[in-house]
């Protein structure tokens, strides 16, 4: 029994290393790969990335249906955009890379999006603005990492809440007459106003177009589950 024992934590051993995958985000087009490495009996460095390709997202209907956001053109929203999240994660069972975990972690992101925003619904007048966003955030991540079989686990990510800001510069180009102005100045005001986080900074509407400039705080969250493969 104790040679099979030591045998076993030999063999344990030799596994440091292990690829995931981000199975959840796939339903959301976020296709995400996870590399961590064991630096200590409970601890380990870890590195993701993700990336989203340009387009409409799954499920897009249900949430705009949900929170209505007062613009019958916003599932119409395209996005996509890249992001990178260096963690570092401290195991509270017996030894990493196994069982209860706590990881703070940065977390990079940059985005495109394309925002098509209703401003007159009778005359069905609409706005596409597009830009970019870009994000930094500081978060903890709390889960558990199970074995499944000698070289296969799976990372339950079970909460990962994080705090950090954002800034962004969204452009419409197009013909505005005085009374189009005023309707556009309105209809970003009330998506400003059904948000949960007003991180709108500045608009500027003209007679050539529109610019909408973004800035302040964001809040996230982080529910994953990675399937991953050790070596």
């Amino acid at each position: 029994m104790l040679n099979f024992s030591a045998n076993a934590q030999q063999n344990d051993s030799n596994f440091t290393r292990i690829i995931k995958v981000n199975l959840s985000g796939l339903f959301f087009k976020n296709i995400s790969v996870q590399y961590e490495r064991q630096i200590s009996q409970k601890s380990s460095v870890l590195l993701s990335v993700n990336a989203m390709p340009y387009g409409k997202l799954n499920f897009q209907n249900f949430i705009v249906g949900k929170y209505n956001l007062g613009s019958s053109q916003f599932d119409q929203i395209k996005m996509g955009g890249i992001g990178v999240k260096p963690e570092l994660r401290f195991y509270l069972g017996e030894a990493a890379p196994e069982k209860f975990y706590v990881g703070p972690y940065l977390a990079f992101a940059h985005y495109k999006l394309s925002v098509p925003l209703v401003y007159n619904k009778i005359e069905k007048k609409s706005a596409t603005f597009e830009g970019k966003f870009n994000s930094v955030s500081l978060g903890l991540q709390l889960g558990t990492q199970l074995r499944l079989s000698k070289n296969m686990t799976l990372d339950c990510m079970i909460l990962g809440p994080d705090l950090g800001s954002g800034s962004g510069n969204f452009v419409f180009s197009g013909a505005l007459d005085s009374t189009a102005q005023v309707d556009l100045y309105n209809a970003i005001d009330l998506v400003r106003r059904k948000t949960f986080l007003d991180i709108v900074d500045d608009v500027n509407i003209t007679a050539s177009g529109a610019r909408v400039e973004t800035k302040g705080a964001i809040l996230g969250m982080r529910i994953a589950f990675n399937l991953g493969i050790r070596f």
